[in-house]
């Protein structure tokens, strides 16, 4: 740790830092989530949230088979703006899929909350 001293933090307590690969993806996807307003919704896939439906999603990603399904229900958690939810699937494809770079993606883009 270094010895610099930060505004308002005990010299004890560790430093929060961010994962570098987190922060490029979610560089990446602000550049990138805009164009994809007219991503296509598959019809027949609406899932339910807290009662809420989510819509559906299909965002094709050239990770594994068997991630697409929580993949599109992690984006339409976070088009529905449920950021820690969010996060949890897109954390679980991370596990599932360590090479899927979009699971680092998602991650990153529950970082920023606009709202």
């Amino acid at each position: 740790m270094t010895s610099r001293r930060l505004a308002g933090r005990h010299p004890d307590q560790p430093v929060n830092r961010a994962n570098p690969r987190h922060v490029v993806c979610f560089a990446i996807g602000l550049m990138v989530l805009p164009g994809l307003g007219g991503v296509g919704v598959a019809g027949g896939q609406a899932r339910q949230h807290a009662g809420h439906a989510l819509g559906t999603v299909d965002f094709p990603i050239s990770c594994s088979a068997r991630t697409q399904v929580e993949f599109n229900r992690a984006v339409a958690l976070l088009h529905h703006m449920t950021y820690p939810q969010a996060r949890e699937a897109f954390e679980r494809i991370a596990t599932a899929d360590p090479g899927c770079a979009m699971a680092h993606w998602g991650i990153a883009m529950t970082l920023f909350q606009p709202l």
